[in-house]
């Protein structure tokens, strides 16, 4: 993917209909960065038994909702999701792809970039457009600040953990758009495909419930 100026995307991560505390806290993020770009945020929803979230997200400054909405999605598929991310990347050309430093987005986030041949910087601390509008990554290194740039491919991809940025006070008067996404009908031939999740509880987290 070429250089161009184009939205920003947050790859929003929800389970069990609750949409992750740091979606909101990118969306917030990202509306701020395409302020600056004068660019649209879009945010990308997968799921099953979806339909109520992207009002939420469009309330929290995204202005336009890719939903992919399907039974197969009801958990989490490293190589669906990358699929379906990736074919809506190409088609659309995001400047800018935020995902959130959790277990899925640490998979997620380097199989889409992968994919798509860009560069992707992982547990950000901050994120700021110089004075060309490329992202600068800023990660702890050396006792200091590392700031990272992709000037040449796109999207320029981050991963940010939970708490680092604000989330905006939502809007519920906020308009966007809600575009529907198809299933890939070659999601058949995955190799491979998560059932449930398991919840582990480490024992210093049960002491300290005690």
């Amino acid at each position: 993917m070429t250089a161009t100026h184009k939205p920003v995307w947050v790859i929003v991560e929800q389970t069990g209909d609750v949409i992750a505390a740091v979606s909101f806290q990118l969306i917030g993020k990202a509306r701020k960065l395409a302020d600056q770009m004068s660019v649209p945020v879009e945010a990308i929803l997968l799921g099953n038994d979806t339909a109520g979230l992207p009002r939420q997200l469009i309330a929290a400054g995204a202005d336009r909702v890719y939903l992919c909405d399907a039974p197969e999605l009801r958990q989490y598929q490293s190589e669906l999701f990358t699929q379906i991310i990736a074919e809506l990347a190409v088609k659309n050309q995001p400047d800018i792809m935020l995902l959130g430093s959790t277990p899925m987005g640490r998979e997620l986030a380097p199989l889409v970039a992968g994919r798509l041949k860009t560069g992707l910087t992982a547990h950000c601390i901050d994120l700021v457009l110089d004075e060309n509008r490329i992202l600068q990554q800023k990660i702890p290194a050396y006792g200091g600040m590392l700031t990272i740039i992709c000037p040449q491919k796109r999207p320029q991809m981050a991963t940010v953990a939970k708490g680092v940025f604000s989330s905006l006070e939502p809007d519920v008067n906020r308009s966007g758009e809600i575009i529907p996404v198809t299933l890939p009908g070659a999601y058949r031939w995955s190799r491979h495909r998560s059932l449930s999740p398991v919840v582990r509880v480490r024992e210093d987290q049960r002491a300290g419930d005690k």
